[in-house]
């Protein structure tokens, strides 16, 4: 239908990040489609490597150690190799790298409050949903996350409910799992 690539039956979420690209390379007389559509990864790796920094701030971190850790994963990991072509790994890497900074934002403010702070969490849902939707793959993501938001044994104690909302989560993520798993789509190129 005169598009460079097939819908996508999955996956859905590059093509959809990429579509201003692809509209300015159709409508600049001086550039090729390809060549405009391809630098989305470059901006998205330099955006990634601003958010490393800035999630390394918001972590607390010293200001010269969130600056080197910016430059050095923008200069000296596959990031750099990857953003020269349309791939979805750099803008999963953007989401999974949210979902990590707001998931250690969350575990944060539980021990030093007590409280789930719901708006960060909400953010957290979204990020992962954008991960999911540019590579099923980041469901591997979740057995980390879930790690990293466990919350202290002492609050678990206090709050019984809080055992029941963990149990609900728990229950949640298999049975998501297990969906997923029954799609045609998912099956053809994963074995979750």
């Amino acid at each position: 239908v005169g598009e460079p690539w097939a819908a996508p039956n999955q996956e859905p979420l590059i093509s959809i990040t990429i579509a201003p690209f692809f509209w300015l390379g159709q409508n600049l007389p001086q550039s090729r489609t390809m060549h405009v559509t391809w630098l989305f990864n470059i901006f998205l790796t330099a955006i990634t490597a601003v958010s490393v920094f800035v999630g390394a701030l918001l972590l607390r971190y010293p200001l010269r150690i969130s600056w080197i850790t910016g430059l050095l994963y923008g200069l000296s990991t596959l990031a750099w190799p990857y953003s020269r072509h349309l791939f979805r790994e750099p803008l999963m890497a953007f989401f999974t790298l949210w979902c990590f900074v707001l998931a250690l934002m969350i575990q944060r403010s539980w021990q030093e409050s007590g409280r789930f702070p719901w708006k960060t969490g909400i953010a957290l849902m979204v990020c992962f949903v954008g991960a999911f939707l540019t590579k099923v793959a980041s469901i591997l993501i979740l057995p980390g996350l879930f790690i990293v938001l466990f919350p202290p044994i002492g609050l678990i104690k206090k709050r019984a409910r809080l055992l029941g909302v963990l149990a609900f989560f728990l229950i949640f993520l298999v049975l998501a799992v297990i969906i997923i798993n029954l799609d045609a789509d998912v099956r053809s190129r994963y074995s979750l």
